[in-house]
Parts: C-alpha cells; structure tokens; sequence
C-alpha cells in the first residue's frame, strides 16, 4: 500500500468519524456484537449446567436401579438359604458364599424352588443342572 492510499483512508475515517448517524450507527454495531457474545456465553452456560444435571440424574437412576438389582438378588439369595435353614439341611461354608455371591436372579429363583424340596443342601445346583454361583 501506498502512501496516498493510506492517507485516503484515513480522511475517509475522519469524515465518518465526525458523522453523527455514522457514529451511532457504528456504536450500535458494537453495543450488537457484544450482547451477542454475553448471549452466546449465558447460552453456553446454561447448556452446560443443564448437561451436568441430566448427567447427574441419569447417574443417579443408574445407581438406583443397580442398587436395587443387587438388593433383589441378595434377597432371593439369603431367602434360599434360609429355606435351607428351616428344613434343617447343613449348608456348606462354600456353598453359602457361592449362593450369597450369585447375582442372576434367574438361577437364584430355581434354587430357591429346589431348595424346598431337595434332600441335602448339595443337591440345590444337581437338579437344574447348575452350580450355585456358576452363572452369577
């Protein structure tokens, strides 16, 4: 660029400058570009705030129904075990943490059933052709 050029450009800032309508219309500009990025920021903000509440309720969802999965499975299995208890067949140290151990409800539900008829405690996995803990 040259010389005259800048010195163009300069007067022609000069004549807009001392405008009074290109002047307020140049502060309105301004006044217009900073609302926008206080907006944008607030906006942003706000989603985000709102991202770590849904997080937070999902995340707590999530707990509630892993909390009660667990608590389900440990009721049916100590409920195993005390059907065990009540006919007065001897649980084997072993077999009662394998059972307190099992978390599939399912095979919790058909040893609770055979505990109820089975001879020995042992049998408990033999008639459904599972070990207790060994799908849980």
């Amino acid at each position: 660029m040259s010389e005259p050029t800048i010195g163009k450009a300069h007067s022609l800032l000069e004549r807009l400058s001392a405008d009074p309508v290109s002047r307020q219309l140049a502060e309105m500009r301004e006044k217009a570009a900073v609302c926008y990025q206080l907006d944008l920021a607030a906006a942003r903000q706000e989603g985000r705030a709102e991202g770590e509440a849904e997080g937070e309720a999902r995340g707590a969802a999530r707990g509630r129904a892993e909390g009660e999965a667990e608590g389900e499975a440990r009721g049916r299995a100590e409920a195993a075990i005390a059907v065990l208890a009540a006919r007065r067949l001897d649980v084997r140290e072993s077999l009662r943490a394998q059972i307190l151990s099992c978390r599939d409800t399912a095979a919790l539900d058909r040893w609770l059933a055979r505990a109820a008829t089975c001879a020995a405690a042992d049998e408990l996995g033999d008639a459904v052709g599972d070990k207790p803990g060994a799908a849980g």
